[in-house]
């Protein structure tokens, strides 16, 4: 399939913003004549054609009329039900700041599953070009799955964490490796010592091994207070008991929720106390909660998500990239009663 010439294809040619061809194309004034000429005749040797879908799009946006104002991004899940996804708290998040980000740019965002009875991928696409939608979210697939079969090759995407491999597509993450570096950074300025991390290899594999690898670059570096972590196919008390007792860490990473709550209840019933004895840190913390932890900025997520597809939609960006693009978002630090933080229950 031969690929249409974009707007960003000829802003790349000529080493120029995509908005700046935009306008020179509109002959704005703003544009220089002179800028407007070598646009116009890059344009036309690169074989560019405008891309009525987009045009209509645009237009539609900046209707005065609510009613014909918006346009609609599919949401698309593949978990084995079709409200399977919401099982998720993080993703639950995700989809009401979608909404709300997608809102204020003029768009709509509507669920669509691929298991849905009846509904192969080819029919998917058919009601797609029925509807004129054009523009997909992936949400992350379940556990077992890193492919997924559709076709977008009219269409721009943009996936959201890691779990998807194939296709290549844009994608918006959280920056896993970021995270464990604001937490030691922040643990180490209140004088916390012998680190250790704990996880379990399905986590580990949903976040692409970075927050393991955050964590034992600083282990490489000074092993006497990073001990070794403990990552296991699934944590249990005996397996859990034996190693905190062989290792004995002070300061221990969770990586998520339930790894914090797994060591928390674990903790009760040994009679350990937290933070007394040993400081527990989440690195999924829910804001606002009162536990010491990163918060994974979900909303700045969904936030980065929307913008790179609209912006993309809107320069007629189809298909899967030739090089795709990877945004990460940042954590932030919240200190609480877990670490020993004074004052983050006042």
């Amino acid at each position: 399939m031969v690929k249409n010439v974009t707007m960003a294809d000829v802003a790349r040619a000529l080493n120029v913003h995509p908005s700046t061809v935009s306008l020179a194309l509109k002959k704005d004034l703003r544009i220089p004549e002179a800028t407007q000429l070598r646009v116009l005749k890059a344009a036309n040797e690169m074989g560019y054609r405008p891309n009525p879908y987009v045009s209509a799009l645009i237009a539609q946006r900046r209707s005065k009329s609510p009613e014909n104002s918006t346009a609609t991004l599919a949401f698309i899940t593949e978990f084995e039900t079709r409200d399977g996804w919401k099982a998720s708290r993080n993703y639950l998040h995700l989809r009401h700041f979608l909404a709300k980000h997608a809102g204020n740019r003029g768009y709509q965002v509507e669920d669509f599953w691929l298991h849905e009875p009846g509904l192969s991928p080819e029919r998917l696409k058919q009601i797609f070009e029925t509807r004129n939608i054009r523009g997909a979210i992936i949400c992350p697939l379940a556990a077992d799955n890193d492919t997924l079969e559709f076709d977008f090759s009219d269409m721009v995407a943009v996936t959201i964490g890691y779990s998807l491999k194939v296709p290549t597509l844009n994608r918006v993450v959280i920056d896993y490796f970021g995270l464990v570096q604001i937490a030691i950074n922040a643990l180490k300025k209140q004088g916390h010592s012998r680190f250790s991390f704990v996880s379990s290899r399905h986590i580990d594999h949903r976040v692409q091994n970075l927050s393991k690898a955050a964590y034992l670059a600083k282990w490489q570096e000074d092993p006497q207070d990073f001990l070794f972590p403990l990552i296991v196919p699934h944590l249990t008390p005996e397996v859990f008991s034996a190693w905190y007792h062989r290792t004995k860490p002070q300061t221990i990473l969770a990586a998520s929720r339930d790894t914090f709550a797994f060591i928390q209840k674990w903790a009760e019933n040994a009679s350990i106390h937290i933070p007394a004895d040993l400081s527990l840190v989440c690195l999924d913390k829910q804001a606002g909660g009162k536990e010491a932890g990163v918060v994974q900025h979900l909303e700045k997520e969904a936030s980065a998500t929307i913008e790179l597809l609209t912006d993309r939609l809107e320069h007629a960006s189809f298909g899967i990239p030739d090089f795709a693009q990877v945004v990460q978002v940042s954590g932030i630090w919240e200190p609480g009663w877990s670490a020993g933080s004074t004052g983050a229950l006042n």
